[in-house]
């Protein structure tokens, strides 16, 4: 059949390659159909194919060892565990905690700050000496020590919430968690101690030294009471005195090497 045009491939043939490649480009198992073979006759075949080859690298490889410790070592009777790992080294100081944003209705950012910073310090104490510097405190005590790390001094803007929580935990009041702050910045846990333990001079006035009777003086009562003496008390301090005189008689007949004379009464014959 004569052509009329003069085209290599002619425009006949050119179609025909057009329309193979959109066949092709639809299902490429079309291919293999021309060859008489079917897409799933040919998948089968890979996967045959595939399954064998795998189950004789399976057999040539060698099986690998597990990993750990088998159970039957582990359950040994007279298996010896090996040696523990040196501790690491203590750090120099504790870290800085991170950044807490504050978000609203959130915790308190300082707070947390404080509270992640006094862990941080507790738990590296305990590293470097052995024993936790705060797990003897009461409940009290702890507040007050919380409290003491804040900056600034008494109930402030900044510490009134601080201290309300605190002394609300303790069963305190604010007023008292600040006297108790004042204290225990003063003098820490003895501090604390000399305010709120009850104490009393008079034992201890009536066994002073000889430097501090004075016939002028009287024994101060505990904590600036006006109260009068009681009969014990004034007992306790004549015979204070007279044991002063005593001691003083002695120290003079020592410098002037003279006779001591006995201490005469000032009282009158009833």
């Amino acid at each position: 059949m004569q052509l009329p045009d003069r085209g290599h491939p002619c425009k006949h043939a050119a179609a025909l390659c057009y329309q193979t490649a959109r066949l092709l480009d639809a299902d490429p198992f079309v291919l293999l159909l021309l060859r008489g073979r079917g897409e799933r006759t040919l998948l089968d075949a890979l996967s045959r194919r595939n399954a064998a080859r795998a189950a004789r690298a399976a057999q040539e490889k060698e099986p690998a060892s597990p990993v750990g410790v088998r159970a039957t070592d582990a359950l040994a009777p007279d298996r010896r565990l090996p040696p523990l790992p040196a501790p690491s080294p203590v750090p120099a100081h504790p870290e800085q905690p991170p950044a807490y944003p504050a978000a609203p209705g959130g915790p308190d950012p300082f707070a947390l700050d404080q509270l992640a910073t006094d862990a941080a310090a507790r738990a590296h104490a305990l590293l470097s000496t052995g024993r936790d510097p705060v797990a003897d405190l009461t409940l009290w005590q702890d507040a007050v020590r919380l409290a003491a790390a804040r900056p600034g001094s008494g109930l402030t803007a900044g510490t009134r919430a601080l201290y309300s929580s605190l002394s609300a935990a303790a069963d305190r009041t604010p007023a008292d968690l600040a006297r108790a702050v004042a204290a225990w910045r003063q003098g820490g846990l003895e501090g604390l101690a000399v305010l709120e333990e009850p104490w009393d001079a008079r034992p201890a006035v009536s066994t002073a030294p000889a430097r501090f009777c004075s016939p002028r003086t009287s024994p101060p009562s505990a904590r600036g009471a006006t109260t009068s003496p009681t009969p014990a008390a004034m007992s306790s301090s004549a015979s204070a005195g007279t044991a002063c005189g005593t001691r003083t008689n002695r120290s003079r007949a020592t410098t002037t090497g003279g006779p001591v004379a006995p201490p005469t009464s000032t009282r009158s014959a009833p």
